[in-house]
């Protein structure tokens, strides 16, 4: 399991930060190397626990569709949500108050299929190999075990990089947006 976490402090309340973070469509665009086609609500009603977003962007020139639904929704506090990929992802954003406004907490987990290891390998070496569930499943019978645990390993270490930077530049956008008074011009 992939788990990552990152924070900033914001010179904000609790409520304007919450305002921003559990706005999903308004707060698409301000994810970096994204290019967001829509999100938007499915369900009806107030952002709540259970309330249904969907999600079409554009990442690397990969167009990636998915659904979040929010597991727990703690008006000022805390936000969970879960995704329809496979695997799924699952995010909490927690916000908390300190003496000098307010501390963003976004937490990250993945569960990284031996799929995503074989696709990661392939890309890297060239090959046009794709990775399918019945070939990530074979590989795991016929090769040693350690060799496609160290190709686990550095995925984990790689990928783990790779996001802690994307999600560390995403809560400083977030960060920036309510700082510098963007929040009020829209």
């Amino acid at each position: 399991m992939l788990k990552i976490s990152e924070s900033v402090d914001i010179k904000a309340t609790p409520e304007t930060v919450f305002a921003v973070v559990s706005d999903i469509p308004g707060r698409a665009h301000l994810r970096p190397n994204i290019e967001v086609i829509r999100v938007e609500q499915e369900s009806e009603g107030a952002t709540g626990k259970g309330t249904v977003f969907y999600s079409r962007i554009k990442r690397e020139g990969r167009l990636l569709t998915y659904r979040i639904r929010i597991t727990k929704f703690q008006l000022f506090r805390k936000i969970e949500y879960i995704s329809d990929t496979d695997p799924p992802f699952k995010v909490m954003i927690v916000i908390k108050k300190t003496r000098r406004g307010t501390r963003l907490i976004r937490k990250e987990e993945m569960e990284i299929t031996p799929q995503m290891v074989m696709a990661s390998e392939s890309k890297e070496d060239g090959s046009p190999f794709k990775a399918s569930q019945e070939f990530g499943e074979l590989l795991l019978m016929t090769e040693p075990i350690n060799e496609y645990m160290t190709m686990r390993d550095a995925y984990l270490k790689k990928m783990e990089h790779s996001l802690k930077k994307e999600l560390r530049a995403w809560l400083i956008k977030i960060k920036e947006y309510i700082e510098t008074g963007e929040l009020q011009k829209t």
